[in-house]
């Protein structure tokens, strides 16, 4: 074979002994250098004017933030003040009811029927037509004092030793006792006529509260229902320890939360603090019931509302149900909190 090489060819060889020269230079290079690291700068500005941004930020915040001091305490609903109790008009037994406790009812409608013709009242109902006619008998004695007492009282007023006044107090007091003894009379005639009856509705309200059910005896010592009229107030007593009396101020809002309902889940009710009922407590079964033991004031708060409204059910609320008082106290900038903190 010739060693001579065609034109092409020597071009190609002299082009790889030039790439093969240009990799050992290069990597000559390199070992002659030693590694490579790529070093880049800190941006110290940048973060000098975020940490600027920030605390002109805080600064505001604190400068312009505020906080509301709040306070929960204990009390319960008291609707004993505007409830109207029902009697019954003479003793015997429940024999049949048409109402229920939140019912609202109108005047005249009829509640309860109560019979005293019961084998088992029939003694009951003897003793009170005897205590009765007692009563008459004793009141009877009384007028005919009374009207001797009256003859003597006009002769001396006509010889000027008794002034008219007195003379005619003495009058008064002998027509109210003649207008009992009427109603005691009228009384004992309907109960010997009438051997059951009706109680009805005296005002239109809501009922609070039902004392007896139907099969109880009943003698009017105690009252059967209890009714709320309608245009009645709705107010909860609220009690206030002596060191958390900085947050009762007249006509405050505050936020009321039913123990029998969660308030997480059925929401608060708003009240304002009335202006007239601050007034110390002493000891009572209602500061045993919820465990006061120190000083406490009681406080009024006037109910928004009735009842608890909850999506579109209105929860009923009755006499004495317990509950929890949010009182909002002083608003004051954190920067004040902080010094008050700090001095």
């Amino acid at each position: 074979m010739s060693n001579h090489l065609t034109p092409l060819q020597n071009t190609n060889q002299k082009r790889v002994e030039n790439l093969l020269r240009q990799e050992v230079k290069q990597k000559s290079a390199k070992e002659a250098i030693g590694s490579i690291f790529l070093e880049v700068q800190f941006a110290y500005e940048l973060c000098i004017w975020l940490g600027v941004i920030l605390a002109t930020a805080l600064g505001i915040w604190f400068y312009v933030g505020s906080y509301q001091e709040k306070a929960i305490v204990k009390g319960y609903l008291d609707l004993k003040p505007a409830l109207l109790e029902v009697f019954p008009r003479s003793p015997g037994l429940l024999v049949k009811q048409w109402t229920y406790v939140g019912q609202k009812v109108k005047k005249g409608e009829v509640l309860f029927k109560v019979s005293s013709s019961i084998d088992g009242t029939k003694q009951e109902f003897t003793a009170h037509l005897n205590k009765l006619e007692q009563l008459i008998a004793k009141m009877e004695q009384d007028i005919t004092i009374k009207r001797q007492r009256l003859k003597q009282f006009k002769q001396l007023l006509v010889k000027h030793y008794l002034s008219f006044s007195q003379y005619e107090a003495e009058k008064r007091q002998l027509r109210a006792k003649e207008q009992d003894i009427e109603q005691l009379k009228v009384q004992q005639i309907k109960s010997k006529i009438s051997q059951s009856y009706v109680i009805m509705a005296p005002i239109t309200g809501v009922v609070s509260e039902i004392a007896f059910q139907v099969g109880s005896y009943v003698d009017g010592r105690k009252s059967v229902l209890k009714i709320k009229p309608i245009s009645a107030k709705w107010l909860a007593k609220l009690l206030i320890p002596v060191k958390q009396l900085r947050f009762v101020t007249p006509l405050t809002e505050t936020f009321l939360r039913y123990d029998p309902y969660a308030y997480k889940r059925y929401g608060t009710v708003k009240g304002f603090i009335t202006a007239e009922t601050l007034h110390i407590a002493k000891p009572s079964s209602v500061s045993r019931a919820f465990n006061i033991e120190e000083p406490f004031y009681e406080v009024n708060v006037k109910l928004d509302k009735p009842y608890l409204y909850w999506r579109t059910f209105k929860l009923p609320i009755y006499h004495g149900m317990t509950l929890e008082a949010v009182l909002l106290g002083e608003r004051r900038a954190l920067w004040e909190w902080v010094w008050s903190k700090v001095g």
